[in-house]
């Protein structure tokens, strides 16, 4: 039975602390620091198996929640015995709320109306703080009557949205062995089983951990029998301290600086119930401690130890102390690498890097990682009218295009095991009405000399300049880029020069027309001859330049210029005629010329036996490649030829090779032609072969074709010598 008591008595009092999370204060300086507000819905079983010690250590748990709440948050408890009616208890009397539990006495049965009942009272509270909690929340220490299983009504609940966005988040409790067990199936549902001190403990743990938001202190330490010190790296809203077994109220809390303020002392006392068991360690004190300036005005504890003092003497083993850390985000929002202040600057469709920042509420001061709780994780949201646009994880969200309507900026902490911390910037951004126009200067008579298109130098006195406006006002060169507009070309068109004069209707390709924006958003339009073009094939005349809004192609406005002929055009005839003879040249060397294709002659020299056969020379082998480039390519010949072993080979059509007859008559007395092995009958070979003829003098061969086949030759009748080539691919 004293097990049961301890096991209970710690389940209900941690499980009370997660619900101690909600603060509203205002920082130095004014700025509200607001952790979340929480919106909770029990469903308390106070059927007839509750009678006992378990109706005192429920009601005491019950007590102490109700005692750590705040005024901004709401609390609903559907008893069992009532099924149908969501009782809202009065935050604002904290003392009479507690009589109100204290002193409930109904009992009845445990039908499941009762948590559909609960859960529709959350559907109905509208919430428009997207940072509010919505929970749900069951004790019992027995089955539950309904017609579905329990395990499928608890996950059609988990992860519902609530009014505000946010999801239900459902905490399920069985005391006890007649308890249903329930499958934790993450998505915002948690189930707790509470079958001993040791699986309770850690549960709670757990679920404290869980629900509230809150942390351990970094080091709590007992001082004497009436002090204890609090030590946080992290500024705080508030510090919370549950006492048992003990009536001592807390009655001085201090920095190392200066005093905070007690809040709230508020006894707790479930010794002697109707309904319960008289357990007399069920008694105990709840304290809130803040910091608050001479208005009244509540402000954010600096991180550092702080000195409790309680009325009594207290056994820091009797206690649970949490910390609600005060963590706030900046959002840093930039523009092109710069920081913007004044959110008014911001505009429809500019491209901005968002960084969130951890810092002490209502200050600018950062807060170091090193304070930071392990393993956190952030993420950031960006949100247009209720619908998130761009999110991603991390501190920083690089290039979100900013969209017209109600803006928001959401940074979110995630911190293993605890409610998210979420901070949140709003802007507007309206819709912005631009009436834009084009103020053009241009002088009079505007004209170039076609001569001089390829060389000139402008300046105000020569060339049209334009700026565009909104609303009368000449826009920046900055103020265009954040707005997304500019000055674009719409149409060049020309009216030819009437001269006769060939040389001056010489062209027909149009100037290259352009706009330059100057440093101070104005534009110069800058007319050039095409690139490689040659004077003379640019069109003479009167241009017209029309040029218009990108964001308004109906503001348009037109300049104009002449570009004049004259005699001086001719002086690049010459370079001309040498381009276009340069030109034939080359497609005549690269497309009409015959050329090699990569193939390779080879050489080889026998010597005749006395049988006839012959014998391959040894030393007496050559080859030689034709490359494309090869055989004087650069010649204006009609064919690349090559002399390899006094012998001429010309390129031919169809990658044909051609040994010429007239190198062939210049250099052996004999040739021919053969497919027989000359290893075996060279001197057949020989006796088969052509003389060369002399006419006139001369000596004449017919050329020869190298593909696919053998040519043999013998230099002078005498040598036993006779050499062939062949030629491979």
């Amino acid at each position: 039975m004293n097990k049961l008591k301890n096991v209970c008595s710690i389940i209900l009092c941690i499980c009370v602390l997660c619900f101690m999370f909600s603060s509203s204060s205002f920082a130095a300086g004014g700025d509200e620091v607001r952790a979340s507000k929480k919106i909770i819905s029990v469903v308390y079983d106070d059927s007839g198996s509750m009678l006992g010690e378990r109706w005192s250590y429920t009601d005491y748990a019950m007590q102490a929640l109700v005692a750590l709440l705040n005024e901004q948050d709401e609390l609903y408890i559907t008893f069992m015995s009532d099924p149908y009616t969501a009782v809202k208890m009065d935050t604002s009397d904290l003392p009479g709320t507690i009589r109100k539990i204290r002193d409930w006495k109904n009992s009845g049965g445990t039908p499941g109306a009762a948590l559909d009942t609960a859960r529709s009272k959350l559907n109905s509270i509208k919430e428009s703080d997207t940072t509010a909690q919505y929970w749900l929340v069951i004790l019992t220490d027995g089955e539950i009557s309904m017609s579905e299983k329990l395990q499928n009504k608890l996950n059609s609940y988990k992860n519902n949205t609530m009014n505000n966005g946010t999801p239900l988040n459902v905490v399920y409790l069985g005391m006890g062995a007649a308890a249903t067990a329930i499958e934790d199936a993450k998505n915002h549902l948690h189930t707790f089983e509470a079958d001993s001190d040791t699986e309770i403990i850690s549960a709670m743990q757990d679920v404290a951990g869980l629900v509230s938001g809150r942390l351990i202190p970094d080091n709590i330490s007992q001082l004497d029998s009436k002090k204890i010190t609090v030590t946080s790296k992290l500024p705080l809203y508030s510090l919370s301290i549950l006492s048992q077994k003990s009536d001592a109220k807390v009655v001085g809390a201090k920095t190392d600086k200066e005093n905070l303020n007690i809040s709230r002392n508020l006894s707790l006392d479930a010794t002697n119930l109707t309904n319960g068991s008289p357990i007399n360690t069920l008694f105990g004190n709840a304290a809130v401690i803040n910091k608050q300036n001479a208005k009244g005005e509540l402000q954010v504890i600096p991180a550092g130890t702080y000195t409790v003092s309680f009325s009594s003497d207290i056994d820091i083993n009797n206690m649970t102390i949490q910390v609600e850390p005060a963590i706030a985000l900046k959002a840093e929002i930039s523009r092109n690498g710069v920081v913007i202040d004044d959110m008014s600057k911001l505009l429809t469709g500019d491209k901005v890097d968002i960084r969130i920042i951890p810092i002490v509420p209502g200050t600018d001061e950062v807060i170091s990682d090193s304070d930071l709780p392990d393993q956190i994780s952030w993420n950031i949201e960006y949100e247009v009218d209720g619908n998130i646009v761009d999110k991603g994880s991390g501190t920083d969200l690089t290039g979100v295009t900013l969209t017209q309507g109600n803006n928001v900026v959401r940074g979110i902490i995630n911190i293993p095991g605890y409610a998210p911390f979420v901070n949140e910037v709003s802007f507007n951004i309206a819709q912005v009405v631009y009436h834009f126009g084009i103020k053009k200067t241009q002088p009079l008579g505007l004209s170039y000399q076609r001569s001089e298109m390829k060389q000139l130098n402008f300046d105000d006195t020569n060339t049209v300049k334009f700026e565009l406006t909104n609303d009368g006002k000449p826009l920046s060169k900055e103020e265009q880029e954040n707005i997304g507009v500019k000055l674009e070309i719409l149409d060049v068109s020309v009216t030819p020069i009437s001269d006769n004069n060939l040389i001056y209707k010489a062209g027909n390709i149009k100037a290259d027309c352009k706009l330059k924006q100057n440093d101070d958003g104005s534009y110069t339009l800058i007319p050039e001859c095409p690139a490689l073009l040659p004077i003379l094939g640019l069109q003479a005349g009167d241009y017209a330049v029309k040029v218009f809004v990108s964001l308004d192609e109906s503001v348009t406005e037109k300049a104009s210029f002449t570009i004049v002929p004259s005699a001086e055009d001719a002086k690049e005839i010459p370079i001309i005629l040498g381009i276009i003879l340069l030109i034939i040249y080359i497609v005549f060397l690269l497309f009409i010329k015959k050329k090699f294709s990569g193939q390779t002659v080879h050489y080889e020299c026998w010597r005749i036996q006395e049988d006839g056969r012959g014998i391959m020379m040894k030393g007496m082998a050559d080859s030689i490649t034709l490359g494309f480039f090869s055989g004087h390519f650069l010649l204006p010949t009609r064919a690349c030829c090559v002399t390899f072993h006094g012998l001429k080979l010309i390129a031919e059509s169809g990658e044909t090779v051609t040994v010429t007859g007239d190198s062939i008559a210049k250099t052996v007395v004999k040739y021919g032609t053969s497919t027989t092995k000359p290893e075996k009958n060279l001197r057949s070979i020989e006796a088969h072969m052509h003389k060369t003829v002399k006419k006139d003098g001369k000596r004449e061969a017919s050329d020869q074709d190298l593909s696919n086949r053998y040519i043999y030759f013998k230099t002078s009748d005498g040598t036993k010598d006779i050499w062939r080539i062949w030629m491979t691919d």
